[in-house]
Parts: C-alpha cells; structure tokens; sequence
C-alpha cells in the first residue's frame, strides 16, 4: 500500500512538471539573444529619439511590463499558454540585467538606484533632477521575444515631470527582416 502511494505520488509529480522546465539558456542562446536586442534597439532608436542622446536607467523595466500585462493573457487568441508561460519566464528572469551604450548607442546611462534615491526625497524631487541630470529620462524593459524571434513585447517610458511622463507596451512584429508595430497596450501619458 505504501509503495503504491510512493508510485502515485512520482508519477503525480512527473505529470505535472511535464513541459514546465526552464532550463538555464545556453552562451549560444544568451549570444543570439543580445545580437536580437541590438537589431531591434537599433529599430527603436530609428522611430524615437533617433538624433537625441537620451537619458536612459540601467535597468530594465520589467515592472511596466510586468503592471499591464494581465490583459494579454486574457487573449488566448494572440498568444499561447506556452507563449504566455514563456512571457512570464522572460519578465521574472529577464537575460537582459543591465542596459549599456553597445546596446543601445547614444545614450547617457543613469542608475536606477540613483533615480530611487532622488525621487524618494521630497525635497529633491524633480527640482534636483531638472538642476543635476537634465529635463527627463527614459526606461526600457528588456525585450521579450516570442515565435523564433518574429515577435516582441516591449515596454518604454518617458518621465519628465510630477505630471509629465508617458509610456506603452507595444508589440512588434519583424516582416521581411523589419521590426514593425503591431499593438499598443495600456498606454498611459501623465
């Protein structure tokens, strides 16, 4: 009775993590990953801000994505459940830790820890910004990409102000070796 229970119990076990294994990407995977985000940052920066040097957070935003995502998973129409398991994967344990200028060109970079502790303090707060950084700064998520790297989420935001600031998630799609956009999502603009 007890070895039935034993074998019930692994088999119980073995069905269930069937297909939820989320193995370690390989140098290969990891390589071709970040030669993609090149591509596709290289696109972005042809739309938006392409003469600017921008002031970019080092770390990606994933709690953007991570805020507005819910309504793409009522969407079994756009993507799969693996797909969406996959999104979810790629917002809790993004390859992307850190944005650099290789990957995203002219840029300034500014820690997100410093952005923390300015906005923290009250008496600093935008006044302090304005005087020692400059008149806004940007975030990124790190891109999710889906089918074979055919499709991205991506999540970008401005911020410029208490009641100045603007972002979206959009989904791209690459057709004839061109990134394209294809849905915005819980846009916001302040």
């Amino acid at each position: 009775n007890m070895r039935h229970n034993l074998i019930l119990c692994v088999a119980f076990l073995s069905f269930f993590s069937c297909g939820q294994e989320f193995s370690e990407p390989t140098r290969k995977q990891k390589k071709e990953y970040i030669q993609e985000t090149k591509e596709f940052i290289k696109y972005i920066r042809t739309i938006e801000h392409q003469n600017d040097t921008i002031l970019l957070a080092d770390i990606p935003n994933m709690k953007g994505i991570t805020e507005c995502i819910n309504g793409l998973y009522r969407d079994t129409t756009l993507f799969s459940i693996d797909e969406q398991e996959s999104i979810k994967s790629q917002i809790n344990e993004p390859l992307l830790k850190r944005w650099d200028t290789k990957l995203v060109g002219k840029v300034n970079i500014i820690s997100r820890d410093t952005i923390t502790a300015i906005f923290k303090d009250r008496s600093k707060w935008w006044t302090y910004f304005y005087k020692h950084y400059g008149s806004s700064f940007n975030s990124f998520s790190a891109p999710i990409f889906l089918r074979n790297y055919t499709f991205c989420l991506f999540y970008s935001d401005h911020s410029c102000g208490g009641l100045c600031g603007s972002g979206q998630i959009t989904l791209y799609k690459k057709e004839g070796g061109t990134w394209k956009p294809l849905r915005s999502i819980c846009d916001w603009i302040s």
